[in-house]
């Protein structure tokens, strides 16, 4: 049996912590997305959740689901109202495991309904334009106006997963 002081034990179980916090994942988590008219709430990579505000997408919020005219990102290109750098790409069909590596450019600050695809996966630029998520598309109902998701924050200022 192998013992550790308890300074070694506390300095292992803090080294462990950080681990955890170096890839925040929550593709076992299904996120489902209101239009923003309807629910006034985005989602942000950073805080892990959706974020709701007051008519108004707020800081922290990276993107959200604007119907009819998709998915918007919180960047100052899309609207005066919005204060960040946020984009999205289309990485085709594939799950989230296979993504790698985000691309460092071809961000644009909005995607049109039919560029929506369920199985499709989806990188994003976030809003401080230093970190990268993605998400991968369950389903799409532009009926009942919600967005369907699993994803991934790369908390590190990396583009790698």
């Amino acid at each position: 049996m192998i013992c550790f002081s308890k300074s070694f034990s506390r300095m292992l179980a803090v080294l462990v912590l950080l681990g955890l916090f170096n890839a925040v994942n929550a593709a076992d988590q299904e996120v489902v997305l209101q239009d923003f008219d309807v629910s006034h709430s985005g989602f942000s990579f950073h805080l892990g959740k959706i974020t709701k505000s007051r008519g108004e997408l707020t800081a922290e919020t990276d993107f959200m689901l604007d119907l009819p005219h998709g998915i918007g990102t919180n960047n100052t290109k899309l609207s005066k109202k919005f204060t960040g750098q946020a984009g999205v790409v289309d990485m085709g069909e594939m799950s989230l495991a296979e993504i790698k590596e985000a691309p460092k450019t071809g961000y644009q600050p909005a995607l049109s309904p039919s560029d929506i695809k369920v199985g499709h996966s989806y990188c994003f630029l976030t809003a401080d334009g230093q970190h990268y998520g993605k998400i991968e598309v369950l389903g799409f109902d532009e009926d009942n106006e919600t967005l369907t998701f699993i994803w991934q924050y790369q908390p590190e200022k990396t583009n790698q997963f």
